[in-house]
């Protein structure tokens, strides 16, 4: 018999009751029960206490992926382990509300039998007492941190622009001078704010912090920002922002310093070289270098300060223009369309030098030399300066106001092969050519001279070119085998000569220590009868390895010098430094020394630094007998030249040293 009506209701109100007071109960405790709608599904039942706990309605569970979605990201592989593995230990996991806050929720399951939905139970365990505790001591900090922080809180997860302000410490509220910030486009501009917006979204999804430094942006004037964005343990974003333009300003004053020549505010040759090298990493572009030395003696700082102004005023080109020397300039000039170019701008450039300049109202002449070089490609940036200052010494020993460098051509198809073969064919010969002693007036040193023993083999600048390049598996062998045998030879003959050979590259030099050992072991080397003369360059591009490799070669017995002295910037200081035996000045210097007294003087005061170290001087390219007077009147060791010698035959070298000491009695 059925029930009457009124008794049903009454039935379905206790029933309702009851749910709602077990509803409550586990809400109470604390706890959300999840029951999958069917085995193996992604969809869930939740109890009404989700309500409660997280503000949830319970029916948006039943659509699939709707409880892993709001897991923290950081624990979804604890979440998906629990769930796959029913034997497992719970986790605690953090889920979101939907007031945007992670509550913590230690997650387990109830596996009631094969093919039936699992069980989950979410213990919310945020309340406890060391967690609480933590929190409170890390918002402290975060309020006294002298840095500027904004919490960011993810409001859509598809969004990433939908981040909004949580939190600004009062660092923050200082720096953006405000405290009621909810959104960031309350402080930044479009494009800042989608630099941000993009990042914070990174770090919400991966959890990878991100960094920007020296950050500088429209929005806060004057400030150099460093900014971190990490993603926090409830899973909100911590926009860390350092205000560090004290310390930016301080690094730009410091690399000022560096990269300017201080007595007349030019850049200097550092900035150069860091000009040069941004230049390879850009599109290719027609580069030329002017060397300008100004050769008139002890010219004022303001004179050289003026000087630049006025190649600036000249130059109808994009110009940089560095002080390289005390009283050398060097003029950087780009997009030149055509070669021929080049040498209009280096005459207009030398035409307004010979102005005279005007100095407090006094009219100062600057005699200047001009050199110029040009650059096709990357690999000629390289060499840039240097062939301009080439054209700048050539265009000394000339006697003309200025002179374009040909191109320095890189070693012609073949010729590394030419050298080889003719090595094996014996078409290399070493000639010889005496150096003078000017205090004894004997013929102490004989310098070999790499030559082809059949002109028509090759050129002269062809066999340079292979020095400069380096072959160290044929050619440095060879010249030091036939320079020892030649050594061994005169000193059987009766002459007590050293012969000296040039290495031009450091592999060359590295690799005689084996050959050395060899000839010593036979008994062809003879101990300090061998120098070896090293490239300015070579070793002073690495001061260091430099140092270490004098120390090697005299290991092996030889003595060592610097060879073209000058032709770089290397400072006397670093020449004392490396320890070497002998210098030679470069003969660009020896061929002015008559004619301009700043030539005469480096070479004086170079000559008398260099005896203060017990350093030997030599000075080449000694042509004519009056730069063989002022040589010997400013005390300089040995004089090389074709006053002296012309280069000869060994077979010829003791009839020509006998003629010379005849000559000279």
């Amino acid at each position: 018999m059925a029930l009457p009506l009124v008794k049903r209701s009454t039935a379905h109100a206790a029933l309702r009751d009851l749910r709602a007071a077990y509803d409550s109960s586990i809400a109470d405790a604390g706890l959300v029960l999840v029951q999958q709608t069917a085995p193996g599904q992604d969809s869930h039942h939740v109890s009404l206490s989700c309500l409660d706990l997280l503000g949830w309605d319970p029916a948006a569970f039943l659509e699939p992926g709707a409880l892993r979605s709001i897991v923290h990201v950081d624990d979804l592989a604890a979440f998906r382990a629990v769930a796959s593995d029913t034997q497992g230990e719970a986790a605690v996991i953090r889920l979101l509300g939907a007031d945007g806050d992670y509550r913590h929720f230690r997650f387990g399951v109830t596996d009631a039998g094969l093919n039936r939905p699992l069980t989950f139970a979410l213990v919310d365990v945020t309340s406890d007492a060391p967690a609480r505790s933590a929190r409170r001591r890390a918002e402290e900090l975060v309020r006294l941190d002298r840095q500027a922080v904004v919490v960011l809180t993810l409001v859509d997860r598809g969004d990433p622009a939908s981040f909004e302000v949580t939190e600004l410490n009062p660092a923050a509220q200082r720096l953006v001078r405000r405290s009621g910030v909810q959104n960031l486009d309350e402080v930044f501009s479009a494009a800042t704010l989608q630099l941000l917006h993009n990042a914070a979204y990174d770090v919400a999804n991966t959890g990878e912090s991100v960094s920007f430094t020296r950050l500088e942006i429209s929005e806060i004037p004057d400030a150099a920002l460093d900014i971190e964005l990490s993603r926090l343990h409830d899973g909100t974003i911590a926009l860390t922002v350092d205000d560090v333009s004290a310390q930016a300003a301080t690094e730009a004053h410091l690399r000022n310093l560096a990269m300017h020549d201080q007595r007349t505010g030019l850049p200097n040759l550092a900035f150069l070289d860091e000009r040069l090298s941004e230049l390879h990493h850009q599109e290719p572009s027609t580069l030329a270098m002017l060397a300008v030395e100004l050769t008139t003696p002890s010219l004022d700082d303001r004179v050289v300060a003026a000087v630049a102004e006025r190649l600036e005023a000249s130059v109808t080109r994009p110009v940089f223009i560095a002080r390289t020397g005390p009283q050398r300039l060097a003029v950087l000039l780009s997009d030149l369309s055509h070669r021929d170019e080049l040498t209009t701008l280096t005459q207009t450039a030398t035409a307004a030098l010979a102005i005279p300049f005007d100095i407090n109202g006094a009219a100062i002449a600057v005699h200047a030399v001009v050199g110029a070089a040009d650059a096709a490609n990357t690999e000629a940036k390289a060499r840039l300066l240097a062939d301009a200052e080439d054209g700048a010494r050539r265009a000394i020993a000339q006697h003309v106001p200025w002179l374009v460098a040909e191109p320095d051509n890189r070693a012609p198809a073949g010729l590394f092969h030419d050298v080889r073969v003719g090595v094996g064919r014996g078409q290399m010969e070493l000639r010889y050519q005496p150096l003078l002693d000017l205090r004894s007036g004997e013929l102490t040193k004989v310098e070999a001279l790499l030559r082809w023993a059949d002109p028509e083999w090759g050129s002269e600048s062809s066999l340079e070119l292979a020095e400069r390049s380096g072959i160290p598996d044929v050619l440095p062998k060879w010249v030091v085998g036939e320079a020892t045998g030649a050594s061994r030879w005169l000193h059987d003959s009766g002459f007590d000569q050293v012969v000296t050979i040039n290495l031009g590259t450091t592999t060359a030099v590295e690799e005689l220590e084996g050959l050395v050992a060899l000839l010593a072991a036979d008994g062809q080397h003879t101990q300090g009868r061998i120098e070896v003369e090293v490239p300015e360059s070579v070793l002073t591009e690495d001061p260091m390895r430099g140092t270490e490799m004098v120390r090697k070669l005299h290991e092996m017995g030889m003595r060592v010098s610097i060879d073209d002295f000058g032709a770089g910037y290397t400072s006397l200081r670093t020449i004392s430094e490396l320890g070497v035996d002998g210098l030679k000045i470069d003969r660009s210097f020896i061929a002015t020394i008559g004619s301009i007294p700043a030539d005469a003087a480096v070479v004086r005061s170079t000559i008398e630094f260099c005896h203060e170290i017990g350093v030997e001087v030599t000075a080449l390219g000694v042509n004519d007998e009056s730069a063989l007077d002022v040589l010997t009147e400013m005390g300089c060791d040995l004089a090389q030249g074709s006053f002296v010698c012309e280069p000869v035959g060994l077979a010829e070298l003791p009839t020509r040293v006998a003629d010379i000491r005849r000559s000279r009695v």
